[in-house]
């Protein structure tokens, strides 16, 4: 039987990979491939005549689609700053709902509550981080809610306040308690017995952000927003756990829609890669990081479209998004943002104390893994949630030159 790629057993893997494996390389360097003068030569080349920055990139999608998905490429402070930058950009374009995916449709109630409120309730924040991934203790998804919120408060007359929708349905991770459940379908299906995330994402952007007179603006994980490849791979493991109608990406069944224009917008930063040392690695094989180092670093701020461009032919390397085969930029995303060498790309912040003596016992419970070897104190997981961006920092400094 052909073993399975689960969500559960990434989790492992990446608990390996962080406390184990990172320490024994740490003096290793990610080398980057070399690219060929002539791509390069090709991008500058056309990079003289359609220069723009990230924003002035953004803000014409925002006017020109009904939505925009923008795909969350790793837990890292920049790009995840890059795209709570984008929240003032949105009443002024028109747009009016915006959905991620690290919140819950069923707590919708609270979300109002929260960005609606007279003061920005803190605590109410991280419990809907809680509640979505005991794991989700970072600073800068509760920066995100903050900036929603601030924008809301600072309108301008005429503008329409911004209503935050959680797009994930919830998981029920007690039901994993023991290594091999990851494994069992069974044990899957009632996981995702409030269902599938990207069926029930495209159900709830559908219904909540796609009414008439609204258009959208989507914060989920890159995966999330691939709107034109059919993910074998991941097609295949939701086949085999039980869901032979939930195979597709929520923005691919968007975009099969045709009656809406949607984007995604890819933002440069390491992907993951299966095979590679660390998880992760430069994407498209380096090019755009030699295309980029061609400017001094004030001017490495750039985003273009992909469509019919030199840089949506660059292809992505075989295991990228743990697909088996390459897939050129222009059929992974319609737009791409460069913010700078990732070399100098820093890692999430952790919350202090986001793991505590009230919400200890529903974090055991409710961790996305096996409770075998659970930690024993609210300390031990905090410990191990900032651990996992100390890590992280550890891999992203083998990038630099």
């Amino acid at each position: 039987m052909k073993p399975r790629n689960t969500p559960f057993t990434l989790i492992m893997v990446l608990f390996i990979i962080m406390f184990v494996i990172v320490p024994l390389f740490n003096r290793n360097k990610i080398s980057r491939p070399g690219a060929s003068r002539s791509a390069v030569g090709s991008l500058r080349e056309y990079w003289q005549d359609h220069s723009q920055t990230p924003e002035e990139l953004v803000s014409a999608l925002l006017k020109e689609k009904d939505i925009l998905f923008v795909g969350e490429p790793g837990k890292y402070g920049e790009t995840a700053r890059f795209i709570n930058s984008l929240v003032t950009l949105l009443p002024g374009s028109g747009v009016d709902r915006i959905g991620v995916s690290f919140l819950n449709y069923p707590d919708q109630e609270s979300i109002d509550a929260l960005i609606g409120g007279e003061e920005f309730d803190e605590s109410l924040a991280e419990e809907l981080l809680f509640r979505n991934l005991v794991m989700n203790g970072y600073g800068e998804y509760r920066d995100f809610l903050k900036e929603v919120w601030r924008v809301n408060r600072d309108l301008s007359d005429g503008d329409r306040p911004l209503r935050l929708i959680g797009l994930n349905p919830g998981q029920d991770w007690t039901v994993l308690q023991k290594a091999g459940d990851s494994d069992n379908p069974e044990v899957i299906r009632r996981v995702y017995a409030a269902g599938v995330p990207d069926t029930f994402m495209a159900d709830v952007i559908g219904k909540e952000i796609l009414e008439p007179g609204h258009r959208g603006f989507i914060y989920a994980g890159i995966q999330n927003t691939l709107a034109t490849i059919e993910v074998d791979s991941y097609g295949e493991k939701m086949a085999e756990n039980g869901f032979p109608e939930d195979t597709h990406r929520a923005a691919w069944i968007i975009r099969q829609r045709g009656d809406v224009k949607s984007a995604t917008l890819f933002i440069h930063a390491p992907w993951a890669v299966d095979r590679s040392q660390y998880g992760i690695d430069y994407p498209l094989g380096g090019v755009l990081d030699s295309f980029m180092e061609k400017y001094p670093p004030q001017e490495r701020r750039m985003g273009f479209l992909t469509a019919d461009t030199p840089f949506g032919q660059l292809y992505s390397a075989p295991g990228s998004f743990g697909e088996k085969k390459s897939h050129s930029l222009s059929d992974l995303c319609d737009a791409y943002v460069l913010l700078g060498d990732i070399g100098d790309y820093t890692p999430f912040t952790a919350i202090p104390g986001f793991i505590n003596g009230e919400n200890f016992d529903r974090a055991v419970r409710n961790f996305p893994g096996p409770k075998e070897s659970m930690a024993r104190t609210p300390a031990e997981m905090n410990e191990f949630i900032a651990g996992s961006a100390a890590n992280l920092k550890k891999i992203l400094e083998k990038f630099k030159k």
